[in-house]
């Protein structure tokens, strides 16, 4: 649960408290999307701040939650913002679209890369040695469905059944197989997650 920064209407502190109070559903293992998004005309970047530190400091620090952001033409305030928290938070860079410096910067910390689609894009060379080069523990598979379908459908409606052809271009990738793919994003995401306590 989470509020996207393209959604932040006039009540979004109120949302943000309704959000606090399903906090007690133990089943929230996680805060997302939440983030900076600088695209699309009339953003307020003043708002945008406002929302991610204060559900930072309610979700990933109070209650020890993991966050998912999302960042759009905005990757020098992520690390801007991540920065003011000291390491003291986790989560995903969600969609991770930056370069090698910024990979760096967010894992050292305390993040991980969320990969899908994208990655299998013909002119998305930077992005593929990133994807090459960083540990494979600091990566986890997404698929953003609808959105950003691999490039074998690309134009059509993605969906999470697409997870497998991530894992497997990524396996191709790195030069490794598509089970030690699978067994280490799996173990990152249980870990970030902590799903590990709903498998009992």
């Amino acid at each position: 649960m989470g509020i996207h920064p393209n959604d932040l209407n006039d009540n979004w502190q109120d949302e943000v408290h309704e959000l606090e109070s399903l906090l007690d559903n133990k089943k929230i293992v996680g805060i997302g999307e939440i983030g900076f998004d600088f695209h699309y005309p009339g953003y307020s970047k003043e708002r945008q701040q406002e929302a991610f530190d204060m559900q930072v400091e309610i979700f990933a620090i109070d209650s020890n939650l993991p966050i998912v952001i999302h960042t759009r033409d905005a990757g020098q305030t992520v690390l801007d913002a991540l920065e003011k928290f000291n390491g003291n938070v986790r989560g995903i860079i969600h969609c991770f679209s930056e370069d090698m410096a910024f990979a760096e910067r967010a894992i050292d910390l305390g993040f991980v890369l969320g990969i899908g689609g994208p990655l299998t894009y013909p002119k998305n060379e930077t992005l593929r040695q990133v994807f090459k080069t960083v540990p494979l523990e600091k990566i986890v598979l997404e698929t953003d469905a609808p959105f950003l379908p691999p490039q074998k459908i690309r134009g059509k409606q993605n969906s999470p059944a697409q997870i497998r052809n991530i894992a497997l271009y990524l396996a191709e990738l790195r030069g490794i197989t598509l089970e030690e793919v699978t067994k280490v994003t799996t173990q990152t995401a249980e870990k970030l997650f902590c799903l590990t306590k709903f498998q009992q």
